[in-house]
């Protein structure tokens, strides 16, 4: 896959919105076919910065545009005509373009997780196994608190806490220093987490036998399918996972971890509010 450093993503945003605009006030035959032609390219820088930049970007690459296409969108365009009316119909598209496609690019680098740790152990049958799923810090402690007090008791049970971790393009960085220095902080952040959850659970009763620790890198696919693909491969009695606060913008655009594993899970689900 083909990186860019940061400077680099600038000056192609830059040298692209500035040739799309040559190109439109070079551009004699307005109001036809090749002059909206020309408008709607504008749109490729626009999602460039969006994609690579966030939400700021997205919004400076579209007020630019805006502001290079306004003149000569209304150069021969009469006040008050169809024409008209579509141009500035046209800036409103480009800033809401970088707006709500920049957000969304925002959005997914909060879901940025990495980490790593495979493995092939096979888990005990003759005891009740839970799976305890552990891809946010959302309610995680409050799951392993609940864990600790109402399953200390049950000498036959199997406790896997397993870490859904996923990574994310690089493309989605500005450059691969800060993807790196991403990498570090998330694997760092859910080792503590891991060991915190841990630590609580034993610290309940759990015999330190009955717990298990493991971590799951997922790419390509969503953490619902990743849980629900480990439910099956180790034919788990229950699933217990934190409950995850999300805006109800992260929820329509990515969809709730939470439900999807209500819905399709084999088996009992618990989520710890």
């Amino acid at each position: 896959m083909i990186s860019f450093k940061k400077s680099h993503k600038i000056a192609i945003v830059v040298f692209t919105i500035l040739l799309i605009a040559l190109f439109d006030y070079t551009t004699t035959l307005h109001l036809s076919s090749v002059d909206i032609i020309n408008r709607e390219l504008y749109f490729i820088p626009i999602l460039l910065g969006a994609y690579w930049f966030g939400k700021k970007g997205g919004m400076f690459t579209s007020l630019a545009a805006s502001a290079l296409y306004l003149p000569c969108a209304m150069m021969d365009s009469p006040v008050g005509s169809v024409a008209y009316f579509s141009n500035l119909l046209e800036i409103a598209l480009f800033n809401a373009a970088g707006y709500f496609v920049g957000t969304y690019y925002d959005l997914r680098r909060t879901q940025f997780t990495l980490a790593s740790n495979d493995y092939d152990e096979a888990i005990p049958r003759q005891t009740q196994n839970i799976l305890f799923c552990i891809h946010s810090a959302g309610n995680t402690i409050s799951a392993a608190h609940y864990i600790a007090d109402n399953f200390s008791h049950q000498r036959n049970i199997t406790i896997t806490a397993m870490g859904f971790l996923r990574i994310q393009s690089q493309d989605f960085f500005a450059t691969k220093e800060e993807f790196q220095a991403a990498f570090v902080k998330s694997n760092t952040e859910m080792i503590h987490l891991m060991e915190r959850t841990k630590t609580i659970i034993l610290q309940g009763g759990i015999s330190e036998t009955n717990v298990r620790e493991r971590n799951i890198t997922i790419e390509g696919k969503t953490i619902a399918n990743s849980i629900l693909e480990e439910q099956r491969r180790g034919h788990y009695d229950m699933i217990i996972v934190g409950c995850t606060k999300m805006s109800k913008a992260q929820e329509f655009l990515f969809g709730n971890t939470n439900i999807a594993i209500v819905r399709e899970a084999p088996c009992p689900v618990l989520i710890v509010c």
